[in-house]
């Protein structure tokens, strides 16, 4: 799989900035921090309405191979961020999937490889970016995506 080098993680890096997608990044301090804050209900969002995420996400930027079944089509996408729940990802073309896709996420952030299960969650409307919720996590993928979040934490910090 190709990694992030030179001039395309500098175009990367500079497509975040301008959309806004570093900047502010939260800390989940265990596992069971991250179980008591999802026990008290996801806070409320500016326009008023429930936020849907129960863990927090870090900003970073990577490369995903995102592996969409039942079809086996697969697309190159970029990290956008991440969370023990899931991530966002945004792709050059349009993702030729729709909400509830099940899908398998090779990401590759910080020298470090690792497959999740997933269902797509949030599509944007030209079918770019979409929103992936991590559906099987067992404790030994959730401390390396935990790490990972650290990482991405620390570089900002």
């Amino acid at each position: 799989m190709p990694a992030l080098k030179g001039n395309l993680a500098d175009r990367l890096e500079g497509r975040l900035v301008r959309k806004g997608c570093i900047g502010r990044i939260s800390r989940v301090e265990s596992m069971d921090s991250a179980r008591k804050d999802s026990e008290q209900g996801p806070p409320a969002t500016e326009g008023g309405g429930r936020e849907r995420r129960v863990n927090p996400r870090a900003s970073g930027w990577g490369t995903a191979w995102v592996s969409i079944f039942p079809e086996g089509s697969k697309i190159l996408g970029y990290v956008l961020d991440l969370g023990l729940g899931g991530c966002r990802i945004e792709a050059d073309e349009a993702i030729p999937a729709s909400s509830d896709a099940t899908v398998e996420v090779l990401l590759q952030l910080k020298g470090s490889t690792l497959r999740v299960a997933g269902v797509i969650r949030h599509m944007e409307e030209d079918q770019t970016r979409a929103g992936i919720e991590f559906t099987e996590v067992n404790p030994r993928k959730a401390e390396q995506i935990q790490k990972l979040i650290d990482q991405l934490i620390a570089e900002q910090g």
